[in-house]
């Protein structure tokens, strides 16, 4: 049986204090009593490694003892404040998302613990940050952790806008439109072009799936008529009993080859905020209209973003050199 060093280290010395004798034991006389840490041998490379899901599975297993060991109703404060330490050491990127899911509905210091957590995990906490400001149903949550994204937005940022982008549930292209738009991500443009509005049904049949029409409207009037009698025999008696029909007299208006379409409002409006904020200019005038957004991206905003970044090099070429030469002149000068 192995011993982690540092739990080791720790386990003695609540040993030490619980006997008294914290006081007289020196770092010397503990690292001497310490076995040395345990090295990895080829047997245990050889050893298959969990996989990032199996991990995954067994964090949600330990978050969730945490919440009931701590966060419960009725735990008291040192009890909550031992738990949020708790889930401070966590940092394995693979915990991250079941934290998300299983702290979502917990108290608000809870959670804005887990958003801190994240902050100081690097490119991981910032993916999980992205995926709370994208998936969360909860506003306050989604505003916080966007807040606490970095600027500019860092590849595992981008890898989550862009994936949401394409996702087929509107909440979610919306929620990740606005994250775009708080972090000016520019390169999202084109996926936002095609997201702002989603083409539907219809498809040029004209039967519709159903075999029938897709719509029709009736303008007419009803009018009563005898269509049948049916006869009725008593003794000595015979009679007839009608059977009212109904004639409709007028014209039918059917719609054939429907074609619905899906504005979604959030998403237009994030495109026109980030496309008129990098182009320079209102690109209010383009509306919901695919084709026009696609010439203009192709014909004016993509050409206008490569020549601006061959300026800004060439700017850049210009300031390197004029140092270069103000550094030649102050060592040339006596």
């Amino acid at each position: 049986m192995r011993l982690d060093h540092s739990s080791y280290h720790r386990s003695l010395m609540t040993a030490l204090a619980a006997l008294g004798l914290a006081a007289c034991a020196t770092p010397t006389a503990i690292a001497q009593e310490a076995p040395p840490p345990p090295t990895e041998t080829i047997e245990d490379l050889r050893q298959p490694r969990p996989t990032a899901s199996e991990r995954s599975t067994e964090w949600q297993t330990r978050i969730k003892q945490i919440i009931r060991q701590h966060f419960a109703s009725g735990h008291s404060r040192a009890r909550r404040d031992e738990g949020l330490n708790k889930l401070r050491e966590i940092t394995d990127p693979a915990a991250f998302q079941p934290m998300l899911e299983l702290l979502h509905a917990e108290e608000d210091d809870v959670r804005l613990v887990m958003l801190e957590h994240f902050l100081a995990n690097g490119e991981a906490g910032q993916a999980a940050l992205a995926w709370a400001a994208v998936y969360s149903g909860d506003v306050a949550l989604r505003y916080e952790a966007t807040r606490r994204i970095r600027r500019p937005a860092c590849r595992s940022v981008l890898a989550v806008i862009d994936g949401s982008l394409r996702s087929r549930h509107d909440d979610v292209i919306s929620n990740a439109a606005s994250l775009a738009n708080a972090l000016d991500v520019f390169e999202a443009i084109p996926l936002l072009i095609y997201a702002q509005s989603a083409p539907g049904g219809g498809g040029g049949n004209p039967t519709g799936a159903g075999g029938g029409g897709n719509a029709w409207i009736a303008t007419g009037q009803q009018m009563a008529y005898i269509a049948d009698l049916v006869p009725v025999v008593g003794n000595g008696v015979a009679a007839y009993r009608p059977i009212i029909g109904t004639i409709t007299e007028g014209s039918v208006f059917q719609v054939d080859d429907v074609v619905v379409t899906i504005y979604r409002r959030t998403v237009h409006v994030a495109l026109v905020s980030l496309s008129s904020r990098d182009w320079g200019q209102s690109t209010e005038f383009l509306g919901y209209d695919r084709e026009k957004w696609w010439a203009w991206n192709d014909r004016i905003y993509q050409p206008y973003r490569a020549k601006r970044d061959r300026d800004r090099k060439e700017q850049a070429a210009i300031e390197s050199l004029a140092e270069e030469i103000r550094r030649a002149r102050e060592t040339t000068e006596p």
